[in-house]
């Protein structure tokens, strides 16, 4: 591979010609979105966002696929999701004019029939009444794009979907939208057309426990969905990032200074991408490594694998505990030794512990083997038990 100049952009989306090797990870979830949708998920800042806009790219390549993306922090109500999907697909020209003005024309009548709606211009309304006016909206938006794109399916990536539910003020109304949206996902007209991609910085899968433990039934609404799991890059592809940083930055690293930077940084792109945001000033690779673990500004943003137990975790207690013990400890630790040092610290049944143990394995955090028949526990990426133990162990 011809070796092009990069340089750091620590957290920044690139663009699709500037991601790194995700090519194979492109075609796999293209053929797995012409059968069903995709729950997107991986280590925070692993690139998943730039993975979407390399896989919208391609999509767009293809004459079977139109593909928009849409980032939703900071929504938090479904009136203004319905609001910037539309204004994305104007924007895009995903809906032809035609299809606008009858949308727009839907669109008033809907208002026109609940002139109580809570609404940003300036009504009010009482939830089930707001949920017919966005459903509605949806289900028209929906319509229009089968219409204005015949024979071609339509992905619409959510980024920081996950986030925009756990911010949405009403509990039901996310509720209600995670049921219609996978109704959207099973049901004609849209089955065979529509496609979602979930995405965001906190696990799905927190928030929908959330919801279910504030009593909404909500069933299994990614049940439907294919669970995607992004991993670091490969060997080859990150050592080829290393290099492309190298020139970019004017260095003249050895080929074993770039290895070792791509093994500190564990193939993940954005901290091979911060090592090099240090190392490009200062030309010392365990220096840069040391200060992206103890960092007092959080830069590197690890206070937020802190942050999200805390407003997310039913047990966050026990959860703090289990990472204290196994932060101080680089060999797996089997359940029983893990179950010992809790019991040492305050009264947990072995199930509670499993029970624990399982989500921050769901969530990342951990990585389980079975060994000699017993199941073992260790951080699953070094950087962060290492930044653990650093700055939140006891």
């Amino acid at each position: 591979m011809t070796i092009v100049p990069l340089t750091p952009s620590t957290g920044g989306i690139l663009q699709p010609n500037q991601v790194i090797g995700r090519d194979a990870e492109v075609e796999k979830m293209i053929s797995i979105l012409k059968r069903q949708s995709i729950n997107l998920s991986a280590l925070r800042r692993s690139g998943k966002s730039s993975l979407l806009s390399k896989l919208n790219a391609e999509l767009n390549r293809d004459k079977a696929f139109r593909a928009i993306y849409l980032n939703v922090e900071g929504i938090s109500n479904c009136d203004s999701f319905i609001e910037k999907l539309y204004l994305k697909l104007k924007e895009e020209k995903v809906i032809k004019e035609k299809a606008i003005s009858k949308v727009d024309k839907a669109f008033d009548k809907l208002l026109g029939r609940f002139s109580k709606i809570g609404l940003p211009g300036g009504f009010s309304a009482e939830l089930n009444k707001r949920r017919q006016v966005w459903e509605k909206q949806l289900d028209e938006l929906l319509l229009a794009i089968i219409e204005s794109n015949p024979n071609r399916q339509i992905v619409i990536s959510l980024d920081e979907f996950s986030i925009m539910l756990d911010k949405i003020e009403d509990e039901k109304e996310a509720s209600e939208l995670v049921g219609i949206l996978r109704s959207v996902m099973h049901n004609e007209p849209f089955k065979d057309s529509i496609r979602f991609i979930y995405c965001g910085s906190i696990g799905i899968d927190l928030v929908l426990d959330k919801l279910k433990r504030a009593g909404n039934n909500i069933g299994q609404p990614l049940n439907h969905m294919f669970d995607f799991i992004l991993d670091p890059l490969t060997d080859e592809n990150a050592f080829y990032l290393a290099q492309c940083f190298n020139m970019g930055c004017e260095l003249d690293l050895s080929e074993a200074e770039m290895k070792s930077i791509c093994e500190l940084g564990e193939n993940i792109p954005y901290y091979i991408d911060a090592l090099f945001s240090i190392i490009r000033y200062q030309n010392n690779i365990q220096k840069a490594y040391d200060t992206i673990l103890d960092d007092p500004n959080n830069k590197f943003e690890f206070k937020h694998f802190y942050e999200r137990i805390t407003l997310h975790y039913p047990n966050k207690e026990d959860s703090f505990l289990i990472l204290n013990f196994l932060s101080k400890e680089k060999n797996p630790k089997t359940e029983v030794e893990i179950l010992n040092y809790l019991s040492s610290e305050k009264i947990i049944s072995r199930t509670t512990l499993i029970d624990e143990l399982e989500r921050l394995r769901t969530d990342d955090y951990l990585l389980r083997q079975m060994k000699k028949e017993q199941r073992t526990y260790q951080f699953k990426y070094e950087i962060l038990r290492k930044w653990w133990k650093i700055n939140k162990s006891y």
